[in-house]
């Protein structure tokens, strides 16, 4: 009896992991493709740290506006 238990536990542990992996895995294309619309858009996209001044990340429009 306990070792039945014991299986059906690990069974659903595996099956949440692979849903967590499955869930990961479509955030990463997700994110991925976000990051090439950003890259490739017409309009200058700068992400900065407002506090600090600081210009964290910028896209190839927002390089070519600020002479880089």
């Amino acid at each position: 009896m306990e070792l039945v238990i014991c299986a059906a536990v690990t069974v659903a542990a595996l099956a949440i992991v692979g849903l967590n992996w499955r869930r990961m895995r479509r955030l990463e294309v997700d994110l991925k493709a976000a990051e090439q619309m950003v890259e490739l858009a017409n309009d200058a996209v700068l992400v900065a740290e407002i506090v600090e001044g600081r210009i964290l990340r910028a896209n190839r429009a927002a390089a070519q506006l600020l002479g880089y």
